[in-house]
């Protein structure tokens, strides 16, 4: 399995899950350069394209890697 820069995994999840337990999840479609802003645990499947997930703390941001399409981040 591909690593990112920092050792994460890179998970290809349509090789993990099936088609029903996909659909379980709630789908929902964002333009490009949309920005998710959470208190809470979310689960982000990237069904195509490329994400930046990243932190801020302390005024600071913290990029810990891309996503590309077909991988997940908790």
């Amino acid at each position: 399995m591909k690593k990112s820069r920092l050792g994460l995994l890179q998970t290809h999840i349509l090789d993990i899950l099936t088609q029903d337990e996909l659909e379980k999840f709630e789908f929902k479609e964002l333009p490009k350069t949309s920005t998710i802003y959470t208190e809470d645990i979310e689960i982000i499947i990237l069904k195509s394209g490329s994400a930046k997930l990243s932190f801020f703390e302390d005024g600071e941001e913290f990029i810990l890697y891309h996503l590309e399409k077909n991988n997940i981040a908790i």
